[in-house]
Parts: C-alpha cells; sequence; structure tokens
C-alpha cells in the first residue's frame, strides 16, 4: 500500500466490512458493534488510512456539541480558567463544527450535580468533558455515556472508570505528597494544620481527597510523630474564618505549618497577614490572582501550580481528534507538569 494512495475501499477489504461501515466508524455517523469498530479502527492503523478529514466535516454538515460540566464560578476563581481552557480549545478546533455547551452545578450540591448531568444527556452530544466532583453520581454519569456511546475525558481529577477516553491534570496525589514536603523540609515539626473547606452535609463532594492522602503520607513516612489538625472554614464568610482560625490557635500556639490542599489558600492570607508570626511556613495550590497577592504579600510561602487551563483545552483537543479521525491519545492519562512559585521567582512583569 506504500506505493499508492490507500481508500475506503481499502480499509473495508481488510476489515471485512462495507464501505459504509467504515464511513459509520470513520465521521461517527451511526452505530456499529464494538468488534466491528475494533476491526475497521485495526485496518486504518495497518494501512496509515488518512481520509481528508476537513472536507468530508464540512461537506457532512455535521455538528459536534462538545459539553462540559463546570461547578458554578466567579471572575478570578479556579474554574474560570478550567472555562477559559475549555473555550480555547474548542475555538482551536471550531473549523471541524464544533458546538460548545457549557452547563453550570453548585459544587456543594449533589443533586444540582445530577441535574446537570441530565441536562447534558439530554442533548445529546458528541463528547463530554467533567471533573468528578461527587465520584458515586460522576461514576453513574460515565455509565449512562458509555452506554450512550457517548466519549468522554477528565479534567483536572478522575475516578477509576474503565471507559474514559483522556485525563488532564496533576497527579493529585503525587502533589499532595510534594505539598508535605515544601510544608516541611525547612525542619520537622511536631504538629501541622491542614485548612479545608466545608462542603455539602453529606460529605459526598471532597475533591482534594487524592491529594490529602498524598500529603498525610508524606508526613507518616517522613515525620511519623508529627501530628495532623484540621479546621473547615467557611469560603464565604470572612468573619467566620478568622474566628475559626483565632480559636485554633489560641488553643495551639505552636503551630506553624499550615496548608491548603485546594485552590483558595487566599481565604486564609488576611488572617495570616494580621497575626505574622516568626518560621510559620504557609503552602497554597494554583496562582490563582488572589494566590499570588498573597504570595506577594508574604502571607503564604508557596504555591504548588500547573498551567490551569491547559488542561481542559487539551482534552477537548484530544476529544475532537478521537471524534473527528478516530485516533485515541497516545496516553490515557496525561498529568501536566508541576510548578513552584515564591515571593522570589514570581514574574511580576
Amino acid at each position: 500500500m506504500k506505493d499508492k494512495k490507500v481508500t475506503i475501499y481499502d480499509v473495508a477489504a481488510l476489515a471485512g466490512v462495507s464501505k459504509g461501515t467504515v464511513d459509520r466508524v470513520v465521521y461517527n455517523r451511526g452505530r456499529v458493534s464494538e468488534k466491528t469498530e475494533a476491526a475497521v479502527r485495526d485496518a486504518i492503523q495497518k494501512l496509515g488510512y488518512n481520509p481528508n478529514l476537513f472536507a468530508s466535516v464540512l461537506a457532512s454538515n455535521k455538528k459536534y456539541i462538545i459539553a462540559c460540566l463546570l461547578p458554578k464560578f466567579t471572575e478570578g476563581q479556579y474554574w474560570e480558567e478550567i472555562y477559559k481552557g475549555f473555550m480555547e480549545g474548542v475555538e482551536s478546533v471550531k473549523s471541524f463544527n464544533i458546538v460548545p455547551v457549557v452547563e453550570l452545578y453548585d459544587q456543594y450540591d449533589e443533586l444540582s450535580f445530577v441535574a446537570a448531568c441530565d441536562r447534558v444527556l439530554s442533548q445529546n452530544p458528541s463528547g463530554v468533558i467533567f471533573h468528578p466532583f461527587f465520584p458515586s453520581a460522576s461514576s453513574r454519569f460515565a455509565s449512562k455515556l458509555y452506554e450512550s456511546r457517548i466519549p468522554y475525558g477528565f479534567v483536572d481529577g478522575r475516578i477509576d472508570d474503565p471507559h474514559y477516553i483522556v485525563y488532564y491534570g496533576v497527579d493529585l496525589y503525587q502533589s499532595g505528597f510534594f505539598g508535605g514536603f515544601l510544608l516541611t523540609d525547612r525542619a520537622a515539626p511536631s504538629d501541622v494544620l491542614i485548612v479545608r473547606i466545608k462542603r455539602d452535609r453529606q460529605y459526598k463532594s471532597d475533591p482534594t481527597y487524592n491529594r490529602r492522602n498524598g500529603f498525610m503520607d508524606y508526613i507518616g513516612k517522613e515525620h511519623g510523630e508529627c501530628t495532623v489538625h484540621t479546621v473547615f472554614v467557611n469560603p464565604n464568610s470572612p468573619d467566620e474564618i478568622n474566628r475559626e482560625l483565632s480559636g485554633f490557635f489560641a488553643a495551639h500556639p505552636d503551630v506553624k505549618y499550615v496548608i491548603m490542599l485546594n485552590s483558595r489558600v487566599h481565604l486564609i492570607a488576611g488572617y495570616m497577614k494580621a497575626h505574622p508570626e516568626d518560621g510559620r511556613v504557609v503552602v497554597g495550590f494554583d496562582d490563582l490572582a488572589d494566590n499570588v497577592a498573597a504570595l506577594v504579600d508574604g502571607a503564604v510561602n508557596f504555591l504548588v501550580t500547573r498551567n490551569i487551563s491547559m488542561q481542559s483545552f487539551n482534552v477537548v483537543t484530544a476529544l475532537v481528534d478521537y471524534l473527528i479521525k478516530g485516533t485515541r491519545p497516545q496516553k490515557r492519562d496525561n498529568y501536566m507538569h508541576i510548578d513552584v512559585l515564591t515571593r522570589y521567582n514570581l514574574d511580576r512583569r
């Protein structure tokens, strides 16, 4: 086949199917069995078949709806960056008739998440991107997507699932392990404090679970006698945050190692700046504007970060490659590079 152009008829002959079946597999135009789809894709790979995808998509006039399921956000929050990456990814592949749909939900309310999932399914999307905030509900949603033959990818976090096409995000466990190293590298503390966000009352949403496990494993491995304390704060009440922290430090005045394992370490920056302590170390995650301001002010010592928007950008393009070209990503799990920011290596230009 190297000396001539490979055609759809060559693929059909090798796979033992009709041209129409190859067309349905390549362009996602109808249902075929998993066995037949696998045979067609194997023939495509062996022959190096490369259809003129751009012309074919334009000729078919088919639109591909890519749905993104996100927590509600306000300006400057973490999920705004994920939204921006999603829209930038769609813009990069818009020539393939990609139509973006965004469904928002309350990250503190599982019923809100389930309702958003149902809205996505009702639109019969070509592909779906989401973060599994509520693991059980996310698993049920993923099963429905698979049963409907809708490919999907995870962004920022994932669950154990056999069918997702791609994941882009950090290794959450490893980032927590690394956070433990940053927090305690200067000394061997007897106590550390984790500040956590109050979430849904049923405790079904716990997006920092894997990161927290990594952190706890590092502390247990390197500082086995260390006591880990936890304070829960209301993200919508600065006064309550100050009361909770004041009460904790009044009872534990010697604790100087503090970490927040989510993207909102700026919530405690006001207290830290108003109550400075020599030798205190505060570690947070993600270079959002408010977190960077806390870093510049000296309320935070380290930010563990990554390119947030590239996570959703990459999931979009990987899903579109799968939908249009029939190619799966070389790696299913793609971990973003972790960076560390301090006030001394921050680019303020």
